[in-house]
């Protein structure tokens, strides 16, 4: 359930762009950037209103959560959940972000069907876009699937008082998907507690913002061109964010063919098999960006009219949907409450 990125050059070309004018503030407070990696080799960008530098404490922030959910880190409480024969223990560990990701993870699958589930993680290693490598799947083998299938379900999981527990070593999980999402709520958060209100935090594409920017006008955020082999910089399309966050899930970045079948990252947590649809891009908007991380993906495994059902029965989730048509064209669709707010670029 891995995402594709989206660079974050893309929200410096979009703030150079004519903007609708608005009052300014009657008190002017610097702005400032604050940038570095967390994830591995993804970069940051905060850009908040502030005196104060606030940059080691999100650098430490963030490796704190980098050392609970990232697979990539043989320590973190994730991997040492996955390599454990029945779950870890919780005595002596601090699992805060473990713990508020698997919580996240628990509701977002009950309320997609489980179209989004982080036991996915041994499918995403067996098609090759997990820890275990980027080997291509040069032939399916169906009979393995279904073998790594009866470890997918989050209800494999159970949190008690002293463990963490899993019904059977095969069960790993996954938090790629919210992981990003959840590291940029936290940013938030901390901000916030030391009396910050006009910020954008972006992580591998993903965006929290709060209040308003160093023009004093809404943050304003781009979604890239769906297209295999399309620029990062490649804009379709950009939204007005108002206390909101925005994830963008799709699937023309991180894949591979093999055979004339091109094979993308999405796993369909039901089938086993990589989710490849009409729907090329979807985007969700809604106040915490865990949420729109997770349900991003989820989309992308129902598919275009699923996911436009869903998302019109969800209370504060607003969704930007890009797919192909008969004759292979781009269309759009936009729930009520963020349609206004799109620009097509």
């Amino acid at each position: 359930m891995m995402k594709f990125l989206v660079s974050a050059s893309l929200f410096l070309l979009l703030a150079c762009q004519p903007q609708p004018k608005e009052t300014k503030r009657d008190t002017f407070v610097p702005y400032q950037k604050i940038q570095g990696q967390t994830m591995g080799t993804i970069v940051y960008n905060v850009t908040y209103a502030g005196r104060a530098n606030h940059k080691a404490d999100v650098d430490s922030l963030l490796q704190e959560i980098n050392n609970e959910v990232s697979t990539y880190v043989p320590t973190a409480s994730i991997s040492r959940f996955n390599q454990s024969k029945d779950g870890i223990e919780m005595e002596n560990i601090n699992q805060r972000h473990f713990l508020k990701n698997i919580s996240i993870a628990k509701q977002v699958a009950t309320e997609t069907s489980h179209a989004f589930d982080p036991t996915v993680m041994p499918l995403v290693n067996y098609w090759g876009f997990g820890y275990t490598g980027k080997e291509a799947v040069t032939a399916v083998d169906r009979a393995k699937i279904d073998s790594l299938l009866q470890y997918v379900g989050i209800k494999k999981i159970s949190i008690g008082k002293k463990k963490i527990s899993k019904k059977s070593a095969g069960v790993q999980l996954d938090f790629s998907a919210s992981a990003k999402g959840y590291a940029i709520d936290e940013v938030g958060r901390l901000l916030e507690q030391k009396g910050v209100f006009d910020y954008m935090i972006e992580i591998g594409g993903e965006v929290r913002t709060r209040g308003k920017n160093q023009e004093g006008n809404l943050w304003r955020m781009g979604i890239n061109t769906p297209k295999e082999g399309a620029k990062t910089s490649d804009l379709f399309a950009a939204i007005q964010l108002d206390d909101q966050s925005i994830a963008t899930s799709g699937n023309y970045r991180n894949y591979y063919t093999v055979a004339g079948v091109t094979y993308s990252h999405t796993i369909n947590p039901t089938t086993g098999l990589p989710e490849r649809t009409n729907l090329l891009s979807a985007s969700i908007i809604t106040k915490d960006c865990a949420y729109a991380d997770a349900y991003a993906t989820a989309c992308m495994v129902m598919g275009l009219e699923k996911a436009k059902t869903w998302v019109n029965v969800m209370e504060n989730v607003e969704a930007y949907f890009i797919y192909s048509d008969k004759n292979n064209e781009l269309q759009t669709y936009a729930t009520e409450g963020i349609a206004e707010k799109v620009e097509q670029l």
